[in-house]
């Protein structure tokens, strides 16, 4: 039975092979010094923010924090460092490049023989709030450049598209056409594409 298990100095070695390989980044801090320095980073750290051990090592996080940084979110995670409670935001930081990209971060405190740390884990989710930032235009283009759906006669109503159609903004069109069917009672709805402008290849595989 004993040989179904490994050792402790290889489990140790495997999970910090695994911490240090993880696509996340991952800190330790040690709030019992001055400022709650970083005591530990893995690659994945430097991957997403560009910095090494050698810049980061001794230094609190804050450094990371842009002028854009949102002080809502700051102060959130100040006060959970503060009452020692987990807690996640999303922040604008900076890379050492100069670079801002959003950064999901995850914090808990850590206890070990007694002593407490701080684990930080930071996740780049800058293609996540990109893609939420044009869903955003895209519904207010639709609010905007496309006027409601107006009926004709009984059976047929028209729906103008004005301006440029993306797929996300297709879908969207798509799903109002959807929730409005039972409320008009069309037989046929034409999309008057007159003032169209560019669209994309995935629009015209859609349509």
């Amino acid at each position: 039975m004993k040989d179904n298990y490994i050792s402790k100095e290889f489990a140790d070695s495997l999970v910090g092979q695994t911490i240090d390989s993880a696509q996340v980044g991952v800190t330790i801090t040690d709030p019992s010094q001055p400022d709650n320095p970083i005591i530990y980073l893995n690659n994945g750290f430097t991957k997403i923010t560009g910095y090494t051990s050698i810049d980061t090592l001794g230094r609190n996080c804050r450094f990371l924090q842009s002028d854009v940084a949102g002080e809502e979110a700051v102060e959130e995670m100040r006060r959970g460092i503060k009452e020692k409670k987990p807690v996640t935001v999303e922040l604008r930081n900076r890379r050492k490049d100069g670079s801002v990209f959003w950064n999901e971060i995850y914090i808990e405190p850590l206890y070990r023989e007694g002593k407490l740390y701080f684990l930080g884990v930071q996740k780049d989710i800058s293609k996540q709030k990109e893609y939420e930032e044009n869903l955003e235009k895209t519904q207010e283009q639709v609010s905007q450049l496309s006027t409601p759906i107006v009926p004709i006669t009984k059976e047929f109503s028209i729906l103008p598209v004005i301006g440029d159609l993306s797929y996300e903004r297709f879908e969207t069109i798509r799903n109002y056409i959807s929730e409005t069917y039972h409320s008009m009672h069309y037989s046929y709805l034409v999309l008057d594409l007159s003032g169209l402008g560019k669209y994309d290849d995935m629009v015209a595989d859609g349509c």
